[in-house]
């Protein structure tokens, strides 16, 4: 195994972003970048209809190393008020 081969490559928060919701539409999920209320905001959510009262089915928080905490807060208040399907942590 070369160098570069196992070289560990970083990626940027907005990056990450672009990329989920890409895979999001790709499976047909309506994704809303940044969506929340007035307590938090989450980085991607997927949702099956396109309505405001529809509640996201998956929730993802793209986190960096110190804000590992708030992420988790963050995706226990989805949790507790919407029930989603799937909670995601990308480190």
């Amino acid at each position: 195994m070369n160098k570069e081969e196992n070289k560990e490559v970083d990626y940027n928060h907005e990056e990450v972003e672009s990329w989920l919701q890409e895979i999001g539409e790709v499976l047909g999920y309506y994704t809303y970048p940044e969506f929340g209320d007035e307590q938090y905001r989450f980085d991607i959510v997927y949702k099956l209809f396109n309505s405001e009262k529809q509640p996201p089915v998956a929730v993802f928080e793209v986190v960096d190393s110190n804000t590992v905490d708030n992420s988790l807060s963050r995706l226990f208040y989805a949790y507790r008020t919407f029930r989603p399907e799937g909670l995601y942590l990308k480190f």
